[in-house]
């Protein structure tokens, strides 16, 4: 079984093809911190992080994708959504060799690739999730997963 809190490291590698498909999406958490009027402090800035985990015997990736919503005229986060995006990997072994002890190599398009992927549809999850509410307008602009950044620890953890 997956274990959702432990983090898969991974560090990029050389360029194959990979044949891959969606095994599922999931909200694994979804919470509102304050209501907000329509039109009142409409302006957000989002902070996304994205976390893979690995489960190689059954060949999956599984991303989870974080987004705070934060209204800007306060710097607060007033809602926050984690949604998992689950990748059958036809040929894990070749996409996500192991490295050292807990660490997988993968395919730098492939990696990016399923972090697009994830990220476009937790924007999705979100804008259904959030359609006829206050949040209605705080819509997840488009991000080039390449520029987020590396962090330790889980982003699972409370």
């Amino acid at each position: 079984m997956l274990d959702m809190k432990k983090k898969s490291t991974i560090k990029h590698v050389t360029k194959k093809s990979f044949t891959f498909r969606f095994d599922g999406i999931e909200i694994i958490e979804k919470h509102l911190f304050q209501y907000v009027e329509r039109g009142e402090g409409s302006e957000f800035d989002f902070n996304v992080s994205v976390q893979t985990n690995l489960d190689a015997k059954n060949k999956l990736a599984v991303y989870f994708v974080r987004v705070n919503v934060i209204k800007k005229s306060e710097n607060r986060i007033i809602a926050s959504i984690t949604t998992a995006c689950g990748f059958e990997i036809q040929n894990f072994d070749e996409a996500f060799p192991n490295g050292s002890k807990d660490e997988y190599l993968a395919d730098r398009d492939l990696d990016l690739a399923l972090k697009n992927i994830s990220i476009s549809t937790t924007r999705g999850v979100m804008f259904g999730e959030f359609r006829g509410t206050p949040m209605h307008n705080a819509i997840l602009p488009i991000i080039d997963p390449s520029t987020l950044v590396t962090h330790n620890k889980s982003i699972l953890e409370k």
